[in-house]
């Protein structure tokens, strides 16, 4: 009578945009994507957490642009 267990569902952030963050405000990936997932706060948080979506949300829109091009 084995249990299962139940992996924790892996949250992935574009990588892209994250590398983009770190070099912006000069911190390493790893702080930004805690900023980014809420486990950090402050006001530096606050705006990587607003900048990673909206930058996110651009890339979408350009990826929509660029499959209706075709």
């Amino acid at each position: 009578m084995n249990k299962e267990t139940k992996k924790a569902s892996e949250i992935r952030y574009n990588r892209q945009v994250i590398v983009t963050l770190s070099e912006k405000y000069g911190l390493s990936d790893y702080y930004v994507r805690q900023c980014v997932a809420g486990r950090r706060d402050g006001v530096i948080p606050d705006k990587l957490q607003k900048d990673y979506k909206e930058l996110t949300k651009a890339l979408e829109l350009k990826k929509e642009q660029f499959k209706n091009q075709l």
